[in-house]
């Protein structure tokens, strides 16, 4: 891949931290919360637009304002952990369509759609799943077969 956001199994292996072919609402959200952690450069946990801009690609500075405003609910121009956290689980609820707090089967499909113009995605891909483990977690080999 050159450049551009990562493919829907990049997407995927970023969130399916265990690869077992779902996501599981608990893999979903440690996964943002890296995610935001990434963006945080003076960790005051907050995200201005600043520190987005820099770790996004140059094709998509020109969504920050759409994406910044999707995520910041009080409208002061920053974005907070509380609404970070409020639009990563607002996200998941969209992704998890039978409400079973796992993206499983036919709803992996709205997967890498629903995320591709996402910050976390624009950022973080591609990379290796051991990015989103906590530290001391075991590294999942580098191929794995298809969900069952």
């Amino acid at each position: 891949m050159t450049g551009g956001l990562p493919r829907e199994d990049e997407t995927l292996k970023q969130y399916d931290v265990n690869g077992d072919g779902k996501v599981t609402r608990t893999e979903f959200l440690a996964a943002r919360r890296l995610c935001f952690v990434r963006y945080d450069a003076n960790e005051d946990a907050v995200l201005a637009p600043a520190e987005i801009r820099r770790r996004l690609p140059g094709r998509l500075t020109e969504e920050l304002g759409v994406m910044m405003a999707r995520m910041d609910r009080d409208q002061d121009g920053e974005v907070s952990r509380e609404e970070f956290d409020h639009n990563s689980d607002r996200l998941f609820q969209f992704l998890d369509t039978n409400g079973d707090e796992v993206v499983a089967g036919m709803e992996l499909s709205l997967f890498g759609t629903a995320l591709h113009a996402d910050l976390c995605q624009a950022s973080c891909g591609p990379q290796s799943n051991d990015a989103t483990k906590p530290p001391g977690a075991p590294r999942k080999p580098a191929s794995r077969s298809g969900p069952s």
